[in-house]
Order: structure tokens, then sequence, then C-alpha cells
């Protein structure tokens, strides 16, 4: 799946490594990467859940997603509903 869209989340620019990792589908080091960064920010814990589902290991997704649908701080309309809809994928 592709993780950026118009629209959605305002990232970090910390965070283009490791998208660019996964979006060539170089999973493991995309979550190196993302394993290196604040782990409670909501794109993070967004883009780890992603791989994490790439990487065959939904009980790990369904914890970063939900990291994101939980977050106090703001995560737009489309980003929770991605998350939500990998979420239920997961399951």
């Amino acid at each position: 799946p592709e993780p950026v869209a118009r629209g959605g989340a305002n990232c970090p620019m910390t965070l283009q490594p490791a998208i660019d990792a996964y979006r060539q589908q170089r999973y493991e080091q995309a979550l190196r990467l993302l394993a290196s960064l604040p782990q409670q920010d909501a794109c993070i814990a967004y883009y780890t859940g992603l791989t994490d589902l790439a990487l065959n290991q939904p009980e790990r997704a369904i914890a970063a997603l939900t990291i994101t649908l939980k977050s106090p701080l703001p995560v737009t309309a489309l980003t929770r509903q991605k998350a939500e809809w990998y979420m239920a994928l997961a399951y």
C-alpha cells in the first residue's frame, strides 16, 4: 500500500527516509529507521503500523495503529480513517 496521499498526515521531515524505504519495499530497513524516531508521534506510529502489516506482524501493527488513533496530538481525518482501515486489515 502507498502510505502517502494528498491531504494526508503532516508528518515530520525526519520520517522521509523511512517512507522512502517503505515505498521501495525495504520493510526491515524502514522499521529500523522508524524505531530510531519518537514512537509516541502519531505519524511515526502510523507508518510503523503499516510496515509491521507489510511484514505480516498484525499484532505489532495493531499496537502501533492504536497509538495513532489514541494520540492526543492532532491527526488528520484522512490519517485516522486510514489507520482504522489498516487496523481492520490486521485483524
